[in-house]
């Protein structure tokens, strides 16, 4: 999907170049044993290329969503106090891995993230 992408944006005159690129499992349920065979499934397609951090279903971000809003807008939990602290646990998790990643493209952060022996 990702190679089909980048040959359509290409046929329009966008070429791409990446640096790196990391699949996501969304909206996972830990519950859920066929999420766990998904998650096992990319991990051997992707390998490194796949972020250790998923996203979850969370009726949590499913109401931020339908505000127009992401968990970190909502003022006060649209749920649970539980739901919301599990949601923002998970985000930042996901967007932590993400940072991380584009930090390790800046020559002085890779030095940086390397000293402090997160890379």
């Amino acid at each position: 999907m990702l190679h089909d992408s980048m040959l359509a944006l290409e046929s329009h005159g966008y070429p791409v170049q990446l640096n790196w690129f990391k699949s996501l499992l969304s909206r996972t349920n830990d519950q859920d044993s066929m999420h766990g065979d998904i998650e096992s499934g990319m991990r051997n397609i992707y390998g490194g290329n796949h972020c250790l951090a998923a996203t979850i279903d969370s009726a949590e971000i499913d109401n931020a969503t339908a505000r127009s809003m992401t968990v970190y807008d909502l003022d006060n939990p649209a749920t649970s106090r539980h739901a919301h602290n599990r949601a923002v646990t998970r985000l930042n998790a996901v967007n932590r891995e993400i940072e991380i990643e584009i930090r390790k493209t800046w020559p002085s952060h890779a030095r940086r993230l390397a000293k402090e022996g997160i890379v």
